[in-house]
């Protein structure tokens, strides 16, 4: 395959992800820190892709006057090599308190950006000899080997994520798995070059994926929706034993009312945000209504569970908001016993009874007041 057809392939998976990350920008479904870190990793491939087109061609042209240049471009891409996958993991760690953390998982991309930059005068990752003729040097697999370090541990860190099932995560692993066949079969035929038109086609794979796996979260507070809430409780049903917790606003209507439906949204992912933080460990939250949530939860002690409303409760009324309203909860659950309850249906039915119960009692307390 010559070097300029190889250069065509790329130019046209660059059209391809320059299309994709135009349309992600006008995309209002997916969720804005995937789609964001989708863009950033789209834009890094294109940059990586067009150094690599730039390489082909001054390899094409084996000119002499052209070494100093070809070398800048080299060191660029090799350095840039391991930004990818070192990017997925800094796109889906916790931003709070981790600067640490991300300094120690910068150090192979520092080490391989330093070999990179030397070898314009020690030729350790490649060299150009007079002739403008490329060869690698002794230490050419360091910038794959930083890069197959960071994409372990980021596939590690995608498929450990609980907001994808089995299903998901087998399509994810498939979608990492071919840039690194890729990378393997390039390593071993040195003329072919499939590695970034790999990486780009699995982003645009990636996007697919998001959008599709989209569709089962709400697009206010990102945790599931009623649809996905469905078809838990049928999986659910197999189950012995199952906690069910309901969740539903007193005062939504009192914020849009008198602050606007976008302190309504505010409240809304406030309280998804701390009811998912102190389930996490138990359950997975739904929105099922307006202003209603469920968790379908695993089999945990009643004293367990009132320690969680409780705790939930003590962290909406330290919240702050853009409005002087605080959030305010009802809350309740039941518990489904297989053999005994006709269906998951009538445990949440008494769940749900008694978080209008509890929304009542709240309503007395407050009107006593």
């Amino acid at each position: 395959m010559s070097i300029l057809s190889l250069a065509g392939a790329d130019f046209f998976v660059i059209v391809a992800l320059c299309l994709i990350v135009y349309l992600a920008r006008r995309n209002v479904f997916v969720n804005d820190s995937k789609n964001t870190m989708f863009i950033h990793l789209a834009v890094t491939t294109i940059a990586l892709m067009l150094l690599e087109m730039l390489t082909l061609v001054y390899q094409h042209l084996g000119d002499s006057r052209y070494i100093l240049p070809f070398y800048w471009v080299n060191i660029l891409g090799f350095t840039l090599s391991p930004l990818l996958p070192f990017m997925i993991l800094v796109f889906n760690t916790d931003r709070k308190g981790r600067l640490l953390q991300r300094l120690i998982l910068a150090i192979p991309l520092l080490i391989n950006g330093a070999a990179c930059f030397f070898s314009l005068k020690t030729g350790w990752i490649f060299y150009i000899d007079a002739q403008g003729q490329y060869f690698r040097g002794d230490f050419f697999l360091l910038p794959t080997a930083a890069a197959f370090f960071y994409y372990c541990l980021a596939s590690i860190q995608m498929l450990s994520q609980k907001e994808y099932d089995r299903k998901e995560k087998r399509l994810i692993f498939a979608i990492f798995l071919l840039p690194a066949l890729a990378t393997v079969l390039q390593l071993f035929f040195k003329e072919l070059l499939l590695i970034w038109g790999s990486v780009g086609i699995s982003l645009m794979l990636f996007y697919i994926f998001l959008l599709l796996t989209q569709f089962k979260y709400d697009p206010v507070t990102g945790i599931r929706n009623r649809s996905e809430f469905e078809k838990e409780m049928l999986n659910h049903q197999k189950l012995d034993r199952v906690l069910l917790m309901v969740f539903d606003f007193n005062n939504l209507k009192v914020i849009n009312d008198q602050y606007g439906h976008k302190a309504g949204d505010e409240a809304l992912l406030l309280a998804s945000k701390i009811i998912q933080r102190a389930l996490s460990r138990i359950g997975k939250v739904y929105r099922i209504g307006g202003d209603e949530f469920c968790a379908i939860c695993n089999d945990t002690p009643l004293e367990k569970v009132n320690a969680l409303f409780a705790k939930i409760d003590a962290a909406l009324d330290r919240a702050v908001l853009s409005t002087p309203v605080k959030v305010k909860l009802a809350h309740g659950c039941a518990y489904y016993i297989k053999g005994k309850d006709e269906s998951l249906r009538a445990a949440f039915a008494r769940a749900d009874q008694a978080m209008y119960a509890h929304k009542m009692q709240s309503k007395i307390t407050s009107f006593n007041r």
